[in-house]
């Protein structure tokens, strides 16, 4: 359904699926190149055109992250990374200052347990990974895409560290209990925690459409790390509800009730979404 869907909104008539995957990897390849600042190794949020020319706004260690991660499975894919990955790893380790919210330290956990495995003991010593729930906003609030990114992280740490496995599942048995929490009974994950704070209460029944791709893509991490059949259940209703909401031409939306399991903003969401979170998700769970 998800290949289908990507398809039909940007390929040809006569352009193959991986005919449209080649050219978007390509696309995407080539954007990110002019988006390093070389001199932070950090990647910027956009891009803006300005007096005739493209300049650089703001510089983000979390989209750092992100991309990184890309880039690493560009290079599994066979394709040379066209920055080079291990300068960018190594200026994101060395200080983390950066790292305020329960959400980028998982995708910081996620990013090592891919690239630097044997990092992650280092950086479980200098941030203290263990009683981090206790001292995010986010995690307190119960932020649901954020949760999943700390979730998805321990899970990859266990799975490139078996070791690590058993010591990890008590803190990752909580995030998924925080996680539970959050998803209503037809599938859809609210925004946050509805218990406690008046932000909560007032709009955490609503889910963007991160707050589905994420969950889905960690309980499915979470159940190929210790064989949760639950998790992988919760994952799968999310999916196929998501799926069944999905527009005829294949659009995904931007808003979602967590109560009703219906959607309440209809417009499209960005091509990022479209193209490449949704099927990361649902091949993940697949």
């Amino acid at each position: 359904m998800t290949t289908a869907s990507i398809t039909t909104l940007c390929a040809g008539p006569s352009e193959s699926t991986q005919a449209t995957v080649s050219r978007l990897v390509d696309l995407a390849t080539r954007g990110l190149v002019p988006m390093l600042d070389e001199r932070t190794r950090l990647f910027c949020y956009r891009l803006n055109g300005e007096g005739g020319g493209i300049v650089r706004e703001g510089l983000s260690p979390r989209y750092t992250a992100i991309t990184l991660m890309g880039l690493h499975r560009l290079e599994q894919s066979g394709t040379q990374s066209p920055i080079e990955i291990k300068p960018v790893l190594e200026g994101l380790l060395s200080g983390t200052d950066w790292v305020d919210n329960i959400g980028d330290l998982g995708l910081l956990v996620w990013l090592c347990a891919q690239l630097a495995p044997g990092r992650l003991e280092e950086l479980d010593a200098r941030i203290g990974l263990r009683n981090a729930l206790q001292r995010y906003r986010d995690a307190e609030k119960g932020q649901t895409m954020e949760l999943a990114w700390f979730l998805t992280g321990l899970c990859y740490w266990g799975l490139a560290l078996p070791v690590h496995l058993a010591g990890l599942k008590a803190l990752a048995l909580d995030v998924y209990g925080r996680l539970k929490n959050n998803q209503g009974k037809h599938g859809i994950f609210g925004h946050a925690s509805r218990r406690g704070s008046f932000e909560g209460r007032a709009r955490g029944w609503i889910g963007s459409f991160a707050d589905q791709v994420y969950p889905i893509y960690a309980l499915s991490a979470f159940s190929k790390a210790y064989g949760d059949q639950e998790a992988e259940s919760r994952a799968l209703h999310c999916a196929r509800t998501i799926c069944e909401l999905q527009g005829g031409q294949g659009q995904w939306w931007w808003h979602y009730d967590s109560t009703t399991g219906r959607v309440i903003n209809g417009y499209p969401v960005f091509s990022v979404h479209q193209h490449a979170m949704a099927p990361m998700a649902l091949f993940a769970l697949g």
